[in-house]
């Protein structure tokens, strides 16, 4: 399975739009939603699918070109780099998720309607996601400044997902979704 999440990695990441299926329908299933959870540098995954032709191709479906994909990440660079800049040196990890907590909630809106609102770049620079935007936003954070976490999924009464984060040699959950408390997050669900 490691090897053929790697392959397949490499075909997202080039933007081929299909790879063999080698391997049982069920499992390449599992290896595609792994990809998503776990690759927040992939916004131009419009949508994953298996489609069972004579060949038994695994195909894709990109949003954006290889230019618009380097000129979001550059985007979400920036503001990431914008944000972290305004931490400062004294804090200590609990503040600092704290902050990337408070940030997302306070700058980002939730936005059904917006193609882009399960992305890093839909929360950080158009500041517009859902609980995937959300979660991979502050991911993204975490990890730049350093702070061990994972994002999660599993259902409410939808798909939702949220984060995970070590603090003190300690799990705990964050849902930056959920903390919300306007009044447009509940017209969503």
């Amino acid at each position: 399975e490691k090897e053929l999440y790697d392959k397949t990695l490499k075909v997202l990441g080039t933007l081929e739009d299909k790879t063999p299926l080698e391997t049982d329908a069920s499992v390449y299933e599992k290896i595609l939603k792994t990809i998503r959870v776990e690759n927040l540098a992939f916004p131009h995954v419009k949508k994953y699918w298996t489609e069972y032709n004579g060949d038994f191709e695994v195909m894709f479906n990109y949003r954006m070109t290889a230019d618009e994909i380097s000129s979001m990440n550059m985007a979400v660079e920036k503001a990431a780099k914008n944000i972290i800049a305004q931490l400062s040196p004294d804090m200590d990890d609990y503040e600092k998720l704290k902050f990337f907590h408070d940030y997302l909630i306070l700058n980002c809106e939730t936005d059904k309607n917006y193609a882009f609102a399960d992305t890093v770049y839909g929360a950080l620079v158009e500041k517009k996601a859902l609980c995937e935007g959300y979660s991979k936003a502050f991911s993204y954070l975490c990890n730049l400044a350093g702070i061990e976490n994972v994002l999660v999924t599993g259902e409410t009464y939808v798909a939702h997902m949220w984060n995970m984060v070590k603090l003190d040699g300690n799990w705990y959950h964050v849902d930056v979704t959920w903390d919300k408390s306007d009044d447009q997050l509940h017209e969503v669900f």
